[in-house]
């Protein structure tokens, strides 16, 4: 550097001189210098820290093996609780970690370089555990692994015997004539949440539409609820609901099937069937397939449309989201996972947060909002989540096909009846007259299927 006094400054250049020495060295970066000056000389110039990782030649550049990570967890008061950073494999250079703890109150502080942290539950161990873990200090490739921790239940234990299943009679469908709180996946990207809110996403692949994390308060019996959507006639649609209950996972698919482990399902219209040890029947009836389990009900269409009821009480004017609440019929603070997507996020199944809904001015026929059913309840508005997505199949001068107008009308109609207790039994007049006509319509846009729900003549 030279001083100019006349001005009081100082010029500075990244040229050091260097001799051209041939004492190689390589440097954390994985890059290769003819000698250590060398290296600071291009510290200077590019202004990225760096430091000798070892004398010589750059070693074979192995790369490690890292599970990724994003994942909630409970423990009761004084349990110990060990996490791993992910690392499964390391590689050449070895990969550097860095664990840094965000409680839920105060500053975020550094923890560990370790592959695995271990610490006791108190009080002050409620917050979220982030881990990077880098190869050659490339931020860009970088893996952020997450650990969201709370207390399975406030400094109290958990009864370890788990909570009576209902008999089968108990999920029949005349037991299911309560208002409740209802979540609706509508054709054209649109979820109308469980307090009757409509929401336009970019959905693509699988995402998580409800999910209880502590059902009666106990985390030995956690569900989950995936939705699966493609492009059905041009606009997004759900293809499938898959069900997660401890151990059994079974999916309800285009075309009225239903696979259970690994097999399709045998369905007999009207009849209820238990799934394996799900403690969930299974019926085909009024054009859905109902999914009914001790803690939601779930109804899907066989083509784009799919509900979510609470068997729960319906007893406050909105939901309140408990903190075992996740998936896009609760909202999308979805932390790593815009719109709550599940695997790969890469290529076809990437998502745009930022998609705007359709801002045409919405056609008379798509006004279809309606007051809360039940006076200052607002999770009883029929209507919002149809009106959207008919705005979202009507958009810039498209036209509806007559399967989505089918579909949407059917749903509008199913959701408002599962919000106030009702049958979802009914006519639905943009659907084919002939009952035929549309299930085997329906059937043919999915899997095969050796047995059919349904007896057509």
């Amino acid at each position: 550097c030279e001083p100019d006094y006349a001005t009081g400054t100082i010029q500075c250049t990244c040229e050091y001189g260097c001799p051209f020495d041939m004492a190689p060295v390589c440097d954390n970066r994985c890059k290769l210098h003819w000698n250590e000056c060398a290296m600071h000389e291009q510290t200077c110039v590019d202004g990225l820290e760096r430091e000798i990782a070892n004398q010589g030649f750059c070693p074979n550049r192995v790369h490690p093996e890292i599970r990724e990570i994003d994942q909630d967890i409970s423990a009761e008061l004084g349990d110990k609780v060990i996490l791993s950073s992910g690392l499964i494999e390391d590689g050449t250079p070895m990969v550097t970690i860095q664990w840094v703890f965000y409680p839920e109150n105060g500053s975020p502080t550094y923890l560990s370089a370790s592959n695995e942290y271990e610490f006791t539950a108190t009080e002050g161990s409620v917050g979220t555990y982030r881990i990077t873990l880098m190869q050659c200090m490339e931020e860009d490739k970088a893996v952020h692994n997450e650990y969201r921790f709370r207390f399975t239940l406030p400094f109290t234990t958990i009864d370890p015997t788990p909570p009576h299943r209902p008999t089968s009679s108990q999920f029949l469908p005349d037991d299911l004539t309560s208002p409740g709180y209802t979540c609706s996946a509508f054709p054209g990207g649109v979820i109308d949440d469980f307090n009757a809110r409509a929401h336009f996403y970019d959905l693509s692949c699988t995402h998580v539409l409800a999910s209880d994390l502590f059902p009666d308060g106990s985390y030995l019996n956690p569900w989950f609820i995936y939705g699966t959507f493609d492009i059905q006639d041009g606009k997004s649609a759900l293809m499938a609901m898959t069900f997660y209950l401890g151990r059994e996972i079974f999916e309800v698919q285009r075309g009225w099937l239903v696979h259970s482990g690994g097999h399709k399902f045998y369905l007999e219209e009207g009849v209820p069937h238990e799934v394996g040890e799900s403690g969930c029947m299974v019926t085909f009836e009024d054009l859905h397939i109902k999914v009914h389990c001790e803690h939601f009900e779930g109804y899907y269409d066989g083509i784009m449309s799919g509900h979510i009821k609470l068997r729960r009480v319906a007893d406050e004017d909105i939901l309140q989201k408990g903190r075992g609440y996740i998936g896009l019929c609760f909202d999308n603070d979805s932390g790593l996972r815009p719109n709550w997507q599940i695997g790969n996020t890469q290529g076809r199944c990437e998502v745009n947060t930022e998609e705007p809904a359709c801002e045409a001015e919405l056609p008379e026929d798509c006004k279809l909002s309606q007051p809360p059913q039940i006076l200052g309840k607002d999770w009883t508005t029929c209507g919002a989540g149809a009106e959207n997505a008919c705005g979202e199949l009507n958009c810039d001068g498209a036209t509806p096909t007559p399967t989505q107008e089918c579909s949407l009308q059917r749903a509008n109609r199913v959701n408002c009846s599962l919000k106030m207790g009702k049958s979802v039994a009914g006519v639905d007049s943009a659907c084919p007259d002939k009952r035929c006509d549309w299930l085997e319509y329906v059937v043919a846009k999915g899997c095969p299927q050796d047995h059919l729900p349904f007896v057509c003549p």
